[in-house]
C-alpha cells in the first residue's frame, strides 16, 4: 500500500519536470505558481521520498550512429532456477540495451535495443540473446517512430543522476 500523499501542486511540479528536468527552480516556481523557496522545498521532499529518482537526458540515437531501434521480447526457459536473475544481469551490462523491463503474460522481458546497422542488430539477437542458455525465444519489432515520449537513453546506473551531485 502506498501511503504517499501528493497534492495538486506536487502533481503540477512533477508534470513540468517530466517535460523538462533541467528547468531552473525559478522557472519551475513561475510555471506552477509557487515562490522559489516553496517550490525548491517541494522538489527536495519529492526527491527525498523517492518520487523523483533522478534526472536523465533524452538522446537522439540516430545522431550517435544507432540507426536500428527495436523492441525485443524475451521468453525464458522454464524450469531454469535463477534464469531471470542471470538474464537481468546480462541486460544490465550491455551497451545496446536502453530499457529492459520484466513483464506479465507469456513472455518475461521487453527490451529496447539500439544498434548501428541491421548486421549489428542481428549479431545481438543471435550471439547475445538467442544463444543464451536461459533464453528460449525472442521476438523483435523494429521501431518506425516514437509517438509519445521518446527513447530515453538508460544504459545502466550512470543514466540516473543523483540530484545532490547535480
Amino acid at each position: 500500500m502506498n501511503d504517499l500523499k501528493l497534492d495538486r501542486m506536487d502533481t503540477k511540479i512533477l508534470g513540468v519536470l517530466r517535460k523538462n528536468g533541467r528547468i531552473s527552480h525559478q522557472e519551475l516556481s513561475l510555471k506552477v505558481g509557487l515562490s522559489p523557496s516553496q517550490c525548491l522545498r517541494r522538489v527536495k521532499r519529492l526527491e527525498a521520498e523517492g518520487v523523483i529518482l533522478g534526472y536523465s537526458a533524452v538522446i537522439d540515437e540516430n545522431k550517435l550512429g544507432n540507426d536500428i531501434n527495436a523492441w525485443v521480447i524475451v521468453k525464458l526457459q522454464r524450469n531454469s532456477p535463477g534464469a531471470r536473475e542471470r538474464v537481468a544481469l546480462l541486460l544490465k551490462n550491455r551497451p545496446w540495451v536502453r530499457l529492459a523491463t520484466g513483464v506479465t503474460g507469456d513472455v518475461d522481458f521487453m527490451i529496447r535495443v539500439v544498434a548501428p546497422r541491421m548486421a549489428d542488430f542481428s549479431k545481438i539477437l543471435i550471439d547475445e540473446l538467442n544463444n543464451h542458455p536461459d533464453i528460449s525465444s525472442t521476438q523483435s519489432f523494429l521501431c518506425l517512430d516514437d509517438l509519445v515520449g521518446g527513447l530515453t537513453s538508460m544504459a545502466g546506473p550512470a543514466a540516473v543522476v543523483d540530484s545532490a551531485q547535480a
